[in-house]
């Protein structure tokens, strides 16, 4: 797992868009933007957390083997590092 901070300018709409595009809708209290980006590949699950605030964005991005990954043990492991 590897958890990062962005400020608002390292997204833009467009990128946004393309990011959300598939993706998963949280909610996260204080939020304004909130999805989980699921990708399968060969080797395992790349699965990134993007929490929009108004100060910043924080990435979480959790990978494993295929299988490994689960939506409650995301959700929990985001909701304590955002608390």
């Amino acid at each position: 797992m590897q958890v990062s901070y962005h400020p608002p300018s390292d997204f833009t709409p467009v990128q946004i868009s393309l990011l959300k595009a598939g993706a998963t809708a949280l909610s996260i209290p204080g939020a304004s933007d909130a999805f989980v980006k699921k990708i399968s590949l060969p080797s395992g699950q790349d699965d990134n957390v993007y929490v929009f605030f108004q100060q910043g964005v924080v990435q979480i991005a959790f990978g494993g083997p295929a299988g490994s990954l689960t939506d409650q043990m995301e959700s929990a492991v985001t909701a304590a590092i955002l608390s």
